[in-house]
């Protein structure tokens, strides 16, 4: 009976001796990655994917203290690359207002821009901005004559699965018909012909 007693004493000796150890080590490895910044970006990732009242996102705040390094950390190298890409749409905004401009010009030079046509019909297929592609369809309806054979070609030869270009040039065709009353008749017919084939 000693024997049993004493081997239950020892037991609860470890038991007492060693749980401490167990919650400090824990404790440890959770400071440990509290102070990460790539291990508490992917807890808030997690976070985003769990949605609100995210688990993950409760460990970060039990982090308190221990996590504030890593989270300023994490918010100011976001806010970095947020100006980094603000910067990028403000030039892109600048060439979209520069090519819009320049488009604008074309329109007015009216049917003495014809050399710009190809470019013009190219313009249609930009698939990033609708500034850029309605530019070109009103400058392609002010160079008349020289834009309409070459908007029949689109029509003959993209083939149908691009839809949009199909649909905005017939538009601009149809545009141009119901504008010009003294088109040439052989070039006013082969453009109908385009339209309803």
């Amino acid at each position: 009976m000693n024997r049993n007693f004493s081997s239950k004493i020892l037991m609860l000796f470890l038991i007492g001796f060693l749980m401490p150890l167990g919650l400090i080590s824990r404790s440890l490895a959770e400071e440990d990655w509290c102070s990460d910044p790539q291990q508490i970006r992917k807890l808030l990732d997690k976070s985003l994917e769990e949605g609100q009242n995210s688990p993950s996102f409760s460990k970060v705040v039990k982090c308190q203290q221990k996590a504030v390094f890593a989270l300023s950390e994490i918010v100011e190298e976001s806010q970095k690359r947020i100006e980094a890409n603000q910067k990028q749409i403000e030039q892109l905004q600048g060439k979209v207002l520069i090519t819009s401009s320049a488009i604008s010009a074309l329109k007015k030079i009216g049917p003495e821009a014809e050399e710009a046509v190809p470019t013009l019909i190219k313009a249609l297929e930009y698939p990033i901005n609708k500034e850029i592609r309605t530019a070109s369809e009103d400058a392609l309806t002010a160079i008349v004559p020289a834009s309409i054979p070459q908007l029949i070609e689109v029509l003959k030869n993209k083939p149908h699965r691009e839809v949009e270009v199909r649909s905005r040039t017939g538009k601009i065709l149809g545009r141009i018909l119901g504008n010009n009353w003294d088109l040439d008749r052989d070039l006013e017919a082969d453009a109908i012909e385009s339209l309803i084939s």
